[in-house]
């Protein structure tokens, strides 16, 4: 029981450390495309910031790519 325990508690631990938090600043359409600035907050560690291109598929769904990295000076 106290392994499981014990297991359970390292498997928590090691979540939060994988955990990221992605937050969209703000957003511009620029000739047809879509521009957001993000900012990517990890449990552990500082933000960073960037500026991504995205694009939609046919589904809808958002394809995104960095564009310009460190935005948070």
């Amino acid at each position: 029981m106290k392994k499981l325990a014990l297991a359970g508690i390292l498997f928590s631990l090691l979540c939060f450390a994988n955990c990221t938090q992605y937050t969209v600043m703000d957003s511009a359409s620029v000739d047809g495309k879509l521009y957001v600035s993000v900012l990517k907050k990890p449990f552990f560690g500082g933000a960073e910031g960037y500026i991504s291109k995205c694009d939609a598929d046919a589904a809808g769904n958002l394809k995104c790519k960095r564009v310009r990295l460190d935005v948070t000076n």
